[in-house]
């Protein structure tokens, strides 16, 4: 496993700043003890980029986890560097006295598998042939998502979160925390999140991270050529391709 030692440096000209931040990477696995998928494919290393904010108190009981959608990263609050212009995608919601108040609360935000920022996805190098993974990368799961980041929290020594929290693809995590690590001691809130995801929805979100040139400079005019044949199709077309019923139908 390889760790890089984190720091963050408070900024004082910015009222609730967590301030400089670092990016950290835990790495786990290996030819002889592999991360396995839901779907039994072995990775023989995973990569795990993410960022941490406050302090972790002595009973190691004050975590919020915080997840991002599908797009995003593990820089959810502060900057790299002084001259950023931008900061984390939920700034406005995590350092002192904010919403997710780091001088009560440890919050640790990860990028999620196949996230490839900093994560293992598609443009890591697939340690069996040293090239990147490319198309060849596994077909996960948000429920391989949510090991990752268990191995992650086990990592930094953390048998218990107060809270698990994401928008989007974060809230769809932050739900199956709560199904394949049931605490009634935690709370996961699924912020702007959906419970049943539309014919449309699914295959968009199937169907854009696979186009090749989506992970090459230049590559999101893949999606956004995509977007536009998605919203011309009629629903009955989406239905009868990706619609979905339930495995166990309800009494």
């Amino acid at each position: 496993m390889t760790v890089i030692p984190a720091a963050s440096v408070p900024a004082d000209d910015v009222v609730g700043s967590v301030g400089i931040v670092v990016k950290q990477t835990f790495s786990f696995g290996s030819a002889d003890d592999p991360f396995l998928l839901e779907n039994r494919q072995a990775m023989p290393r995973v990569d795990v980029a993410y960022e941490t904010y406050g302090q972790l108190n002595a009973r190691r009981d004050n975590v919020i986890l915080a997840l991002h959608g599908l797009t995003g990263s593990s820089h959810a609050a502060g900057k790299y560097a002084p001259q950023n212009r931008s900061v984390g995608y939920w700034d406005g919601l995590i350092g002192p006295g904010k919403v997710f108040d780091t001088d009560r609360f440890f919050v640790v935000a990860a990028n999620s598998l196949g996230g490839c920022r900093g994560t293992t996805g598609p443009l890591s190098l697939d340690p069996t042939t040293g090239k990147p993974y490319g198309l060849r990368f596994p077909i996960i799961t948000i429920r391989d998502m949510v090991r990752v980041q268990a191995r992650l929290l086990d990592h930094l020594g953390i048998e218990k979160v107060r809270l698990v929290t994401g928008g989007s693809m974060g809230g769809m995590q932050a739900l199956e925390w709560a199904v394949t690590f049931p605490d009634p001691r935690s709370r996961r809130r699924p912020d702007c999140d959906f419970g049943p995801l539309f014919a449309r929805g699914a295959s968009l979100s199937t169907r854009s991270p696979a186009a090749p040139s989506a992970w090459t400079p230049g590559g999101g005019r893949a999606i956004t050529t995509i977007l536009p044949t998605a919203a011309r199709m009629p629903g009955w077309h989406w239905r009868e391709w990706w619609g979905r019923s339930l495995t166990f139908p309800t009494r």
